[in-house]
């Protein structure tokens, strides 16, 4: 019975892709100037693509013996643990203070771009591998963004644009991208698109909204855009097939999680503390940007 009604669900689905291909083929047809097609294109991949189940039990939580430190001592770099932040979490709710960004290095990245450096050593290497790999050169289209051109934006195109605070162009670990005659919507069409969404984790990123998060991001499907999280946050994340904002809630509060070589513990900090381990590992800190932390440990 269980597989039965598996398949239903599953011809029920590709049913419906079918009808918004005729759908959007009607519409090119008859001439309409709205890009439908881009549109069902990646409206349809994004339904195919949701069929796919999120892997459970894939971390195991690990009792560690810990030290409190100071939160404020590690963001200051006077522990043995380094400061980041990869792991903001940036929307409406949550928005990012300008002055937060003081403390993240930012470089030239071409055609006046800029973007956090740690993010882009990591968005060359899945460039290349994606030229590599599937014949396809992965091009950017936006990265960092300012307060005031933030602001401009949303003045200028407020449909589509959010607010200025609330985008995640303004952290520095966000980026557009695209193939050649392939962006936005499209870029799923090209085999450049489908190879990121398939591949972009291996490198630190994920697809910030995917088409099965609308209800957490409250922003619709953008196979474009890319956030880097950092490994293995990202691989967590696209295995389980889950939004940024879901992840930090799949830690029990300053517990540490064991995913692979990693230790991984989510920490609201209201004490002023930061629970760490000590002669374990490599340790960096990120906080979330609602008052608490990510302690990410690589262990020797």
């Amino acid at each position: 019975m269980k597989n039965m009604t598996n398949g239903k669900r599953t011809l029920c689905i590709v049913l419906a892709v079918l009808i918004l291909l005729f759908a959007s083929a009607a519409f090119v047809q008859f001439g309409l100037k709205k890009d439908i097609y881009g549109k069902t294109i990646c409206t349809a991949y994004g339904i195919i693509g949701s069929m796919k189940r999120g892997e459970k039990n894939i971390l195991a939580k690990k009792e560690i013996a810990l030290v409190a430190y100071p939160a404020e001592d590690i963001m200051a770099g006077k522990t043995m643990a380094k400061p980041e932040f990869t792991l903001w979490l940036v929307n409406a709710t949550y928005p990012l203070a300008e002055e937060e960004l003081k403390n993240v290095n930012m470089c030239e990245i071409g055609n006046g771009r800029t973007l956090c450096t740690e993010a882009y050593e990591n968005l060359k290497a899945l460039f290349a591998a994606a030229k590599e790999e599937c014949g396809d050169e992965l091009i950017v289209t936006s990265g960092f963004r300012t307060h005031d051109e933030q602001a401009a934006l949303y003045v200028s195109m407020p449909a589509v644009a959010v607010e200025a605070g609330t985008s995640e162009h303004q952290c520095g670990f966000a980026v557009d991208v695209k193939t050649s005659g392939y962006g936005q919507r499209r870029f799923v069409m090209s085999r450049g698109g489908r190879w990121t969404d398939e591949n972009c984790s291996r490198f630190g990123f994920i697809i910030r909204y995917p088409f099965y998060g609308k209800k957490t991001t409250m922003v619709t499907y953008e196979p474009w855009h890319l956030r880097y999280v950092g490994y293995p946050h990202a691989e967590i994340i696209s295995r389980m097939r889950i939004t940024l904002e879901d992840y930090y809630g799949i830690f029990e509060n300053g517990k540490y999680y064991e995913y692979g070589d990693y230790l991984i513990s989510h920490q609201t900090s209201d004490d002023g503390l930061i629970y760490l381990p000590e002669n374990i590992g490599d340790i960096k800190v990120s906080p979330d940007n609602m008052g608490g932390y990510i302690v990410t440990v690589k262990v020797k």
